[in-house]
């Protein structure tokens, strides 16, 4: 709709113009006097500066007094035990520093790790490990956003929605979907911001989802979630924006309590792995059968025995939200805090820890539950050929760290298409891409939306897959690592996991 396009090319001209917080290395600036878009009509939009007041409709469904507990008295003990540490569990045997290991992977060399290897706790060895799940949350680490902390982005976004600002509301938006990484992967969520948009529906919106996620709501979810709009999406991307509207800043910026959980492919894995923990050898009951996070083998939860949990990408919106209000019902009965509360913050970045990788420990062996340990399990199905999900370990100190689209296959590479690339994946795989390669690649599908196909044997006609396959022949089937990298160099943009768009 060119009307609709219209509106959101407004919404992205005035993205453009966003500046980001004061560093804290800067000691004349103040935080709170961060200014996002001096140099426009809100040249005065102090949002940190603001007192915070909540959403009308959010108080009204947090001063409910109704309780919904899901979990047993024994089950929510057990849940508070894995949070203080006093339940002994030990996902590997090993210890670091007298603390037994209730969970452990191993890390790569992605920034995202930047912060737990500054950690006091961080050994030297590649791994990540906690003693408890509040452990989980003190050894949090997320990569550095430039454009805004989450809380400061929370903040903004609240006094967006207070202003009655949509365009404003829907800029802060976008900068949430970047924070978390997720934006070029949320076509879903884009397009209801746009819908909405032109609709004005927007800001309502956001608070109607946010007061139907809280734990203490018990509104109809299948009436409201689901796609097309004017229902609303229940993803990755969406989950963060509900949970920062639904962010508490009474108590100060710095200590922001929460009841809206980030419901995406790690915290739903984690919910998974801890549900099977203590339902183990029993089933896990149906309504804790969390669905894995089918887009990352490390995120595979389920149990031959206790625990056949669903696929997420086979989970409609409604059934995510609806996984996703049961779980902050879980944890505000495990902590006894039926309000927004810190430790429902750190509860949160504990599942997004562990949810990282739950097939794995530190030693190298993977995570089984007893109960299918002491069982043979059925001869498996010949796996269909693809790409190796082995971790690839970078040949170069610069190499840089990505993922292929589709599976989420982690791989290595250095250089650019500028310059030429080496890869670095599977098994100790290598290949390389010339610049003269790259530049002919690009002038052959400039302009062009292109299937991946990644497939090692018959990849589409027309193809990034098979023009690579034509002109690349005597190396190994690598479209799935060269659509990433050029993502990356800015020479395309991602369409979906099997798709993407040269420029």
């Amino acid at each position: 709709m060119p009307v609709t396009r219209s509106i959101f090319q407004g919404v992205e001209a005035l993205e453009k113009q966003w500046r980001n917080p004061p560093s804290q290395d800067d000691k004349d600036a103040q935080p709170e006097d961060w200014r996002p878009l001096p140099d426009v009509d809100y040249k005065d939009w102090a949002p940190l500066k603001e007192k915070w007041v909540p959403l009308e409709a959010l108080r009204k469904v947090r001063d409910n007094s109704e309780i919904v507990n899901p979990l047993s008295d024994e089950c929510a003990k057990q849940l508070y035990d894995l949070w203080t540490g006093k339940r002994d569990a030990s996902s590997c045997g090993h210890a670091t520093r007298g603390n037994s290991h209730f969970h452990c992977y191993p890390i790569t060399t992605h920034p995202a790790w930047q912060g737990w290897r500054e950690h006091q706790a961080f050994t030297g060895q590649e791994i990540w490990w906690c003693s408890s799940l509040s452990n989980a949350a003190e050894h949090y680490s997320w990569t550095t956003y430039p454009d805004g902390s989450f809380e400061q982005l929370a903040a903004a976004l609240q006094s967006a929605m207070r202003r009655s600002d949509a365009t404003l509301t829907a800029v802060v938006c976008l900068k949430i979907l970047d924070w978390g990484g997720v934006r070029h992967r949320s076509e879903a969520t884009i397009d209801w911001l746009k819908a909405a948009l032109i609709q004005g529906t927007l800001i309502a919106d956001l608070e109607q989802a946010t007061s139907l996620l809280s734990p203490k709501s018990t509104g109809n979810l299948a009436a409201s979630f689901g796609r097309p709009y004017p229902k609303f999406p229940m993803n990755s991307g969406s989950t963060k924006l509900f949970s920062a509207v639904a962010t508490d800043f009474s108590a100060g910026l710095h200590t922001p309590k929460q009841d809206v959980l980030i419901f995406d492919g790690r915290v739903t894995t984690a919910l998974g792995l801890i549900a099977r923990e203590l339902s183990c050898p029993n089933p896990v009951p149906s309504q804790f059968l969390f669905p894995y996070d089918d887009a990352n083998e490390k995120r595979n939860s389920r149990c031959l025995n206790c625990a056949k949990f669903p696929r997420i990408g086979a989970k409609k919106d409604v059934a995510r939200a609806e996984y996703a209000r049961t779980a902050s019902r879980c944890i505000q009965q495990a902590l006894d805090q039926y309000q927004p509360s810190a430790d429902f913050v750190g509860a949160e970045k504990a599942l997004f820890m562990i949810g990282y990788d739950v097939q794995n420990t530190c030693s190298g062996s993977k995570r089984v539950c007893q109960s299918s340990a002491d069982k043979t399990p059925p001869r498996p199905r010949k796996p269909r050929p693809r790409a190796s999900t082995a971790v690839p370990v970078p040949a170069h100190p610069n190499a840089r760290q990505s993922e292929t689209l589709g599976q989420g296959v982690e791989f290595s590479y250095t250089g650019t298409p500028e310059t030429g690339t080496d890869l670095h994946f599977g098994d100790g795989q290598k290949a390389s891409v010339s610049v003269a390669e790259y530049a002919a690649l690009r002038a052959h599908f400039r302009g062009m939306q292109v299937p991946i196909g990644a497939s090692r044997t018959d990849p589409p006609l027309g193809s990034l897959g098979a023009w690579l396959r034509e002109n690349l022949s005597n190396r190994p089937v690598i479209a799935s690592y060269v659509a990433p990298i050029l993502i990356d160099s800015g020479w395309a943009r991602r369409i979906n996991n099997r798709t993407i768009e040269f420029f």
